[in-house]
């Protein structure tokens, strides 16, 4: 299909609903109403409907995920669910209500008002989110590019593939010396501030990133395509693991969420029980390894008799409403906006300070996570998206992060409805870390979330090459016949 007529119709497809619109104000009604409430009765009440509407708002984005095989809006709808709507009902049923569980405020409780702006903004942000998503660019050029990339046949491209696999690996390795006893407590002890001997790899250090990419593209291969040759098996265990060790839960989304996106496209005919059912209890199993994941961080793997079931069942991990009501408790109560552009530092992220040592940072982000941190230089804090752009520029501020967030989620799912995921599995990985630059943006808009998209892209490159260069159609890859060039 040419690729101009082939975007042209999914621009179609892709749109937000009346009904997803009436939710989405409905939403910001009872934001709006929960103004007229002085209590924390009042506001639990208007949280719970918020929740209540953010619950199907989120089911009938997914609703329409399955019809347009696209995962753009429904991860939007999602993340606002999850980041913020799951922990402000966390907040009612704390003991306290609305508990401020770590941010250094002097006081036991968010105040009424501060909830109730907080309730606003998100919901605000929630709209310019679907805004934002209603824009409609034209993209035949991006289209008939990503189009023409197709899985490389060369002997270069497979020993890339097996390369950007072990890239973890190697840096972890490289990272305590190449002495194999030392890297494997490391890996063990996650992030548990165990003492070992180190080794600074410097920007080398970057070079982990091409795993994200890797790890997701052979769990393509072999759970999805249903590749099962031993040595997909191992480039995908050998790419998962650093990342998954490492206790860092924002690595894991750069890998599972482009399998989504393609998992999405391989949905053919009726959606049985069945299917319902075992879709479940892979989500299930997902959610238990991410859980796992961040409690056992502070601990180490081999700890995990010492986690108790009752954290593994919290889904309160995110904090991100609390971190939003702190940011508009110091802006501009205790500082003026700062006004900072983030786009600069996604470029000067990538000169090494060794050739600057004066590079600037994120200035707005330094103060929060000092003020937050009480001056620790062991952890940080995030703002959310919606935080960080209301303390640089206020209220249009957060607006803008909506319509901005929305845009390059409609730019992933035309992307995405251009290609043939099941032919193309590098180039699905590579606009399915669009998705998770996106999501993961939610906790705060940074030059090192997209890095990892940048790493992504340019591990796809490697390792496909323009169809204009093979004069070969794409074809459905067919790994069951044995052992292709590719591998």
């Amino acid at each position: 299909m040419n690729p101009t007529a082939r975007v042209t119709s999914w621009r179609g497809a892709l749109r937000v609903t009346p009904v997803e619109w009436a939710l989405a104000l409905c939403q910001l009604a009872v934001a709006v109403a929960g103004f007229l409430f002085s209590d924390y009765s009042g506001l639990s009440l208007a949280i719970e409907a918020i929740l209540v509407t953010g619950l199907i708002l989120a089911f009938v984005s997914l609703h329409s995920a399955f019809g347009t095989r696209t995962i753009g809006k429904a991860m939007l709808t999602w993340s606002v669910l999850f980041y913020f709507w799951l922990e402000a009902h966390y907040l009612v049923w704390a003991d306290p209500p609305f508990l401020v569980a770590a941010a250094p405020m002097g006081i036991s409780q968010y105040e009424p008002g501060l909830v109730q702006q907080g309730l606003f903004y998100v919901a605000l942000f929630q709209l310019a989110l679907l805004a934002g998503y209603s824009i409609k660019p034209r993209l035949s050029g991006l289209a008939a590019w990503v189009q023409r990339r197709a899985e490389s046949p060369t002997h270069f491209a497979s020993f890339a593939r097996y390369g950007l696999a072990l890239s973890g690996t190697l840096t972890l390795l490289w990272s305590y010396s190449f002495d194999v006893n030392t890297t494997y407590e490391a890996a063990l002890a996650s992030r548990s501030r165990a003492v070992l001997p180190t080794v600074d790899v410097g920007p080398l250090l970057y070079i982990s990133y091409f795993s994200f990419f890797a790890a997701s593209y052979f769990l393509i291969r072999a759970l999805v395509l249903k590749d099962r040759r031993p040595w997909v098996i191992a480039g995908a265990v050998l790419a998962l693991l650093p990342p998954l060790l490492s206790g860092t839960r924002h690595y894991l989304a750069y890998i599972a969420v482009p399998i989504l996106a393609v998992v999405v496209t391989r949905i053919k005919g009726k959606i049985s029980r069945g299917r319902v059912f075992k879709w479940c209890v892979i989500g299930i199993l997902l959610l238990l390894a991410c859980q796992l994941q961040f409690h056992v961080r502070a601990l180490g793997w081999d700890h995990l008799d010492q986690i108790e079931l009752s954290r593994i069942a919290n889904l309160n991990v995110t904090y991100q409403f609390s971190a939003m009501l702190f940011a508009l408790h110091l802006v501009p109560n205790q500082h003026d906006y700062f006004r900072e552009f983030m786009e600069p530092y996604f470029l000067m992220h990538w000169i090494p300070r060794y050739f600057w040592p004066e590079k600037p940072v994120i200035n707005s982000w330094s103060y929060y996570t000092d003020v937050y941190t009480r001056g620790s230089a062991t952890w940080n804090a995030t703002p959310s998206v919606i935080g960080q752009f209301h303390m640089n520029w206020g209220l249009p501020g957060v607006i803008f992060a909506g319509i901005w967030m929305g845009f390059l989620a409609r730019v992933a799912d035309l992307a995405f409805s251009s290609i043939q995921a099941g032919a193309q599995p590098a180039v699905a990985v590579a606009i399915g870390m669009v998705y998770a630059f996106v999501c993961c943006s939610f906790r705060i808009y940074s030059p090192m979330y997209f890095s990892y998209l940048v790493f992504g892209i340019v591990g796809m490159l490697l390792i496909t090459r323009s169809r204009r260069a093979t004069r070969q159609p794409v074809r459905q890859l067919a790994f069951a016949r044995g052992p292709a060039p590719a591998a």
